[in-house]
């Protein structure tokens, strides 16, 4: 079997969920038969669930800058930009994505889930009583989840083991998820990429932290949750 990255499994919460409709798994899944063209349109369903106006659109441009779907996509930046035009003229042409096409601005065009919402906002953009105001550069930014340390640890020191994945729950569980982080990064620059450096990064700020005459006490009091 070929070597493939691993998962260390779902979190214990429904934060963060997506909703499917159920068209979904008995209408549209059993004849999407291009892989690229399948990430694209769950990445879609995951786009617009993080999103709060009123009637939600994806702008070509968004999904041009979003490095996560384009790694899902393939490695080479060049091969996942086709990748990503030939599975939105998928998604559009199996009527799961409307296309809206602005003159000009071909990179800007932008695209609806073909729903009875959908479909009355994008009657109306063609008609000129309304378009959407665009992100800007970078805007679409904050819609990225943070990775979770299990991802951070494979990307940065390596693979997950069952024994590994116990404890980065634990550590999940103990610190701020934006300072494990942190502690991750330092101890890749530190070139001591183990769980274990990790661990007393985290473990000595800690103890930093409860001790406000000790030094820096009062700096790491935030790695604690």
């Amino acid at each position: 079997m070929a070597s493939m990255k691993g998962f260390a499994g779902f979190a214990a919460t429904t934060e963060g969920t997506t909703a499917l409709p159920a068209a979904f798994f008995s209408e549209l899944l059993p004849i999407i038969d291009n892989l690229a063209e399948l990430k694209l349109t769950l990445h879609c369903f995951w786009l617009l669930t993080r999103k709060s106006d009123a009637v939600r659109v994806i702008w070509r441009s968004e999904l041009l800058a979003d490095g996560q779907l384009l790694a899902s996509l393939a490695a080479a930046p060049e091969a996942a930009r086709s990748l990503l035009a030939e599975a939105l003229e998928r998604a559009c042409a199996r009527g799961t994505l409307l296309h809206i096409s602005l003159q000009n601005k071909p990179d800007h065009d932008l695209y609806l889930l073909n729903t009875q919402k959908g479909r009355a906002a994008a009657a109306d953009i063609e008609q000129g009583k309304w378009l959407p105001e665009e992100p800007a550069a970078g805007g679409a930014a904050w819609l990225v989840e943070r990775r979770n340390i299990f991802t951070l640890y494979e990307q940065n020191i390596g693979p997950i083991t069952p024994l590994l994945a116990d404890e980065l729950r634990d550590i999940e569980k103990s610190f701020n998820a934006e300072w494990v982080e942190q502690a991750l990064l330092e101890s890749v620059l530190q070139n001591k990429r183990s769980l274990k450096y990790v661990r007393a990064i985290l473990e000595r700020r800690h103890k930093a932290g409860r001790e406000p005459h000790g030094e820096n006490g009062e700096r790491y009091k935030d790695w604690l949750r």
